[in-house]
């Protein structure tokens, strides 16, 4: 629920998002034109985020659910 509420709605990656993440161990670094978001440093749960998500209403949310799918 906690990541489900850190992403929601996010259009741009700001610094309270990228602090509340790494509270769950989740490493972010710039990719590009997006991040790269990994568990713990573990390649195997890794994600990619936009650095200006177009999708306000959903983006975050698939994101979020696409985090918790694979690490809970």
């Amino acid at each position: 629920a906690e990541i489900n509420h850190i992403l929601k709605g996010y259009t741009k990656v700001i610094e309270r998002q990228k602090r509340n993440l790494t509270q769950f161990g989740i490493v972010i670094t710039k990719d590009g034109g997006h991040y790269k978001l990994t568990y713990k440093g573990d390649p195997r749960y890794m994600f990619k985020m936009a650095s200006s998500g177009s999708d306000s209403r959903h983006g975050g949310g698939n994101l979020a659910s696409q985090i918790n799918k694979n690490l809970l």
